[in-house]
């Protein structure tokens, strides 16, 4: 065998172990990462990120909720073309405000019951069925798809 070839083996051998090691350590930290993520998320959804997007949709809130006497004095004074505009935009926007706004629920009123309604998603489908009984509690559910209604139509 030639001396450069061995030493070739060698330097790969060594440059093969090294990339190795680095892997199983990076893949440790991420797996590292990962178990701090699952960890902590229920903590930061409920300190930090539901706190946050219900402060950040409270003024909006105030131009898009059902009944505001305010907005109200204040839209009647428009001319009819800006009416509209405002309207289209109300109706554009005022879901997503709402929903929105209801991730700061434990903040805003203490004697609402929300229950679990907006805790952090594990399952989406327990979820949907979680919330369909609470909102129609005197509906009963065949299915979850608009395929499983189909198929109980068609029977």
């Amino acid at each position: 065998m030639k001396p450069g070839l061995v030493l070739d083996l060698l330097f790969q051998s060594m440059v093969f172990s090294k990339v190795i090691s680095s892997t199983l350590k990076h893949q440790n930290y991420w797996d590292e990462i990962n178990r701090a993520q699952k960890r902590h998320i229920e903590v930061w959804w409920n300190k930090y990120f539901c706190p946050i997007i219900g402060d950040a949709a409270d003024e909006p809130l105030q131009y898009v909720e059902p009944i505001n006497s305010k907005r109200d004095r204040k839209h009647a004074k428009f001319k009819p073309l800006e009416q509209e505009k405002f309207d289209q935009l109300r109706q554009e926007k005022c879901i997503s405000v709402i929903v929105f706004s209801m991730l700061d629920y434990r903040f805003m009123s203490k004697a609402s019951n929300a229950g679990s309604l907006l805790e952090v998603l594990k399952n989406l489908d327990v979820f949907k069925t979680r919330v369909l009984a609470q909102s129609c509690p005197h509906t009963e559910r065949h299915c979850d798809t608009y395929r499983g209604l189909l198929e109980i139509i068609l029977k």
